[in-house]
């Protein structure tokens, strides 16, 4: 399971988890269904938590990559970092 569903199922009501855990994994889910649970991801906030500790991660291998000395291959990590992370889907 990815942090978003993790988040989404630790955090949600009863209700909701049901409805997420109805159209996790069903190959026959309509587009509403999982359209309905993408809201849900985001009205419980696990897809802002989500961002939130990728933001994390990246600023601490910022960090660590700030000890190596300046490089094309720094340079690509670095730039590879800030577009994880901005990117949207």
């Amino acid at each position: 399971k990815t942090l978003i569903v993790i988040h989404a199922l630790n955090n949600a009501s009863e209700s909701q988890r049901k409805e997420i855990l109805k159209v996790l994994g069903n190959q026959n889910a309509t587009k509403q269904e999982i359209l309905k649970v993408i809201n849900l991801l985001a009205e419980i906030g696990s897809v802002a938590y989500a961002e939130s500790k990728a933001r994390d991660f990246i600023n601490n291998a910022k960090k660590a990559l700030m000890k190596l000395p300046d490089s094309n291959a720094k340079r690509l990590l670095e730039e590879l970092a800030t577009f994880v992370v901005e990117r949207r889907l």
